[in-house]
């Protein structure tokens, strides 16, 4: 398990904000890791590791690649060009990720910009070696936006017209994430169609401070522009 504590300095329980979206995505049938909330003070995340072997198999670490070192890209550094959804995409098709998972990354692009989660950066996405074969990895880190707002970019481009989160932005890529026009299309109106949904539970999941941020940065409003 990884334990992730609420930071004295944090000025709002996100580990309560993460658990909530966690599990509002694994109820919607993304591919999430397993999180529990110890909510007593002060409140912790404990999110179960998906890059290792069960303990009867002596916790054996499965091979893990970042989308950030898929790209071929640098962390410290203010140039960002290369954090690229649909060149994540591809590095994964050319080490054979089959095509349901680049579906499935498509679904979570959208999703972060539904939730507001705009720290969706490269090493926050990666690949496992499974099997013989390399797979999306389970969803993880997704917090929404803190600014008490819907953030207008995601941390990565998700299109032609680079971060910003515009229908037609999201959808300008879709053939990298092998789905045609019409499915991506279909795929963004599913994720916008889950607002109702996520705001009944974050209702019941969160209360105060967290409820009026998770609920200002919803994005559906920019998905549909």
């Amino acid at each position: 398990m990884l334990v992730k504590p609420r930071d004295r300095y944090d000025q709002c329980d996100i580990p309560a904000l993460e658990h909530a979206c966690m599990t509002f995505a694994a109820g919607k049938g993304l591919n999430v890791a397993r999180t529990a909330l110890y909510a007593e003070q002060p409140s912790t995340l404990l999110v179960e590791r998906f890059d290792r072997m069960p303990p009867a198999d002596m916790s054996v670490r499965i091979p893990m690649l970042s989308a950030l070192t898929l790209l071929d890209a640098e962390w410290h550094t203010t140039d960002r060009s290369a954090w690229v959804y649909a060149s994540v995409a591809n590095e994964m098709s050319r080490r054979g990720v089959p095509a349901q998972d680049l579906q499935e990354l498509f679904k979570r692009m959208c999703f972060n910009a539904l939730v507001g989660n705009d720290d969706d950066h490269p090493k926050n996405h990666a690949i496992l070696w499974l099997k013989g074969g390399w797979r999306l990895a389970p969803m993880y880190d997704v917090v929404p936006c803190l600014e008490g707002s819907s953030p207008p970019n995601l941390a990565m481009a998700v299109g032609r017209e680079g971060r910003v989160i515009s229908r037609a932005n999201l959808l300008s890529h879709c053939a990298h994430f092998a789905l045609t026009p019409g499915k991506a299309a279909a795929t963004l109106d599913e994720v916008i169609g889950w607002e109702p949904d996520l705001r009944a539970h974050y209702e019941r999941t969160l209360n105060g401070t967290e409820l009026k941020l998770g609920l200002a940065a919803i994005g559906s409003a920019r998905m549909k522009a």
